[in-house]
């Protein structure tokens, strides 16, 4: 038979939180090349299309509990007008470890008339996540600079959280 003493310990750590991991802040950049592009035009709009994309992003110095982000895969979907593009869409990061991380994005961006982006702006957060990654949230900014041979220069900051 357990002690009173002893019960009531049990019943009061049960009901102390488990203190969660501090939000980590992190920041870094990536040179971003589209690879697939399929555009529909809207009929008699000229300047107005959706298109369908996916390219990949080679990442330098950001790291997430000390994992390298290694490449990222972008996936989306922009409705483009007058030079002016909103773009919804998912990126799957592969870490050093092979683990990965997904966010989802929202973006409006200014193109040039061939179509890059000259400028733009992004909200992210973190969806989900494999391995060492599971469970992991977070938010962040990202922007773009100017062009670099057919690439676009984007930098980020934001926070994460693991479990």
């Amino acid at each position: 038979m357990r002690s009173p003493r002893v019960v009531t310990i049990l019943m009061v750590a049960s009901l102390v939180p488990c203190a969660a991991q501090a939000q980590v802040a992190l920041s870094g950049s990536s040179l971003c090349r589209q690879t697939v592009r399929h555009a529909i035009p809207v009929p008699e709009q000229p300047g107005y299309e959706f298109v369908a994309s996916q390219g990949v992003c080679k990442h330098e110095g950001a790291t997430v509990a000390g994992v390298a982000f290694v490449e990222e895969t972008f996936t989306g979907v922009d409705a483009i007008a007058q030079g002016k593009a909103e773009w919804r869409g998912r990126n799957v990061t592969r870490m050093a470890n092979g683990d990965r991380i997904v966010a989802e994005l929202e973006c409006q961006t200014n193109l040039a008339p061939d179509g890059s982006t000259t400028s733009g702006r992004c909200r992210w957060r973190w969806v989900e996540g494999t391995g060492r990654f599971r469970g992991i949230t977070g938010e962040g900014t990202s922007e773009a600079g100017r062009p670099e041979g057919g690439a676009n220069r984007w930098t980020f900051k934001g926070t994460y959280r693991l479990p």
